[in-house]
């Protein structure tokens, strides 16, 4: 049995003039370790977005995709894009680099390898802030290495993320594909442009940064700060002295998750 925490309702009321109905809806979460967990369709939002319970919910998802055999990307049918970047260790010893996977043999030939993660993005140039982009001037630069402190913030936390999931590879295009007006940046985004949906099917994973207008928001944060919920104990009757916790607060449909500015990019 399952509880569906989405509740709307409709409560009669008398008017001199007419009758009529007021019309409300709210919602009920429980912590995704809650005993309750398996009765309420929806789970609470966690306080922050890079905590290790969310990296635990993000690898028990991953996990059931694999056992289902959704058919998504996972890396060991296909190839890495032209270009890479190599996020470098977990503990963050060493910065991240640019490699060219044609050249390097070594690379493709492991399967384990062939896992990317590949990113999705709103560039938001309208801000008129610079950020970090691969160039015909600053490739052999990007190859030997890329400051992390010179990253934007999205790029910044895609790499935090690729690094805390074991995943070696990161594909984001403003780095990964030349950038500019130059004759070898038009050609080769001539080529590459045309293998998107190669490159994003191949991914094992595609980071969505839904909620960033801009390259500078970054993904690891809560845009709904002011978001309040109500923390209501439930005691079992089968269970004298066990309480039980749920959290009530305003509905959150899947409508409004995909009302976020990535998906109204042109």
């Amino acid at each position: 049995m399952t509880i569906d925490s989405l509740i709307d309702f409709n409560y009669p009321v008398a008017t001199p003039k007419a009758n009529s109905l007021i019309r409300g809806s709210f919602g009920i979460n429980v912590e995704h370790s809650s005993p309750l967990a398996s009765l309420f369709t929806h789970k609470k939002v966690h306080d922050t977005a890079d905590s290790d319970d969310v990296f635990q919910m993000i690898e028990s998802w991953l996990g059931k995709c694999r056992s289902a055999g959704c058919g998504w990307g996972d890396g060991r049918h296909g190839k890495l894009p032209t270009r890479i970047i190599d996020v470098g260790p977990a503990d963050g010893s060493k910065d991240p680099t640019l490699t060219v996977t044609d050249s390097n043999q070594s690379i493709s030939s492991s399967i384990e390898c062939t896992r990317y993660i590949a990113l999705s993005y709103c560039w938001g140039s309208e801000t008129g802030i610079p950020f970090t982009t691969t160039t015909s001037l600053n490739i052999e630069d990007r190859k030997r290495g890329i400051p992390m402190d010179e990253l934007p913030r999205t790029f910044l936390d895609a790499v935090r993320i690729t690094r805390r999931l074991g995943i070696r590879f990161l594909w984001i295009d403003s780095l990964c594909i030349l950038q500019g007006h130059d004759d070898s940046a038009k050609a080769e985004w001539a080529t590459e442009s045309s293998k998107m949906t190669e490159v994003y099917g191949g991914a094992y994973l595609t980071i969505a940064a839904a909620s960033a207008s801009n390259v500078h928001q970054g993904i690891l944060v809560r845009d709904d700060v002011t978001y309040q919920e109500i923390r209501l104990k439930l005691q079992s009757e089968e269970e004298p002295g066990i309480n039980h916790e749920v959290f009530v607060g305003p509905k959150r449909s899947f409508r409004q998750s995909m009302d976020e500015p990535l998906y109204h990019r042109g």
